[in-house]
């Protein structure tokens, strides 16, 4: 797995942002790299009409734009859906196709300078990543989550806003942890599980 060290996460990313998925979490992301003074060039979106404005950005085209290359070379790609399998099968898709996927982390959160987090994964504002935490590729990670001490969480998980994860947790690829989800430490959560928002999770889920 390819993971980003803390010098080049914290890089400026140079190319375009374009956006798939033009809803809340579409909006959200955008948010997010405009706070962070990034270009945002705007959506893609299979279920809204060419030219739609949505908070202020295009929708420049449907999905298929993205690993047809339509854009061009000079755009980078996140993927705003909740869903953490359409997000981590489209995902794959658009590096397969030889596009480059955006790893976005929002300033206002805290990396622990021994953590490690995956290519195409976006940490949302107020965040804590402790030490020795490894965050795979494609993750999505709401406001106000913290990852505690080595946790491992594997490719595509998602963690709802103010989600806490305490020590030497492992979350299985795909997960969907919903908002306010708090793990006990050295509890592992398979992959492809859904956590309902509010859970307190204290014992192993395969």
């Amino acid at each position: 797995m390819d993971f980003l060290r803390n010098h080049q996460r914290r890089s400026a990313i140079k190319k375009e942002i374009v956006i798939l998925g033009s809803g809340s979490q579409g909006q959200i992301t955008a948010d997010i790299c405009l706070d962070m003074d990034h270009r945002v060039r705007g959506f893609l979106d299979d279920t809204k009409d060419s030219g739609t404005i949505v908070n202020g950005l295009p929708v420049l085209g449907a999905f298929s734009m993205a690993w047809e290359g339509e854009l061009g070379d000079n755009v980078a790609f996140t993927v705003a859906l909740g869903d953490p399998f359409a997000r981590t099968q489209i995902f794959a898709r658009i590096l397969a196709s030889g596009g480059e996927a955006a790893t976005i982390v929002h300033p206002k959160s805290f990396l622990s300078p021994s953590a490690t987090i995956g290519e195409g994964t976006l940490i949302s504002p107020f965040c804590y990543i402790k030490a020795g935490a490894r965050i795979g590729r494609f993750c999505l990670l709401e406001v106000g989550c913290s990852v505690g001490v080595d946790n491992d969480l594997g490719e595509g998980v998602f963690l709802g806003p103010s989600s806490h994860l305490n020590a030497a947790c492992a979350i299985g690829e795909k997960s969907f942890l919903g908002t306010g989800t708090v793990v006990i430490p050295r509890k592992t959560i398979g992959a492809g599980v859904v956590i309902g928002a509010g859970s307190t999770v204290i014992t192993d889920i395969p």
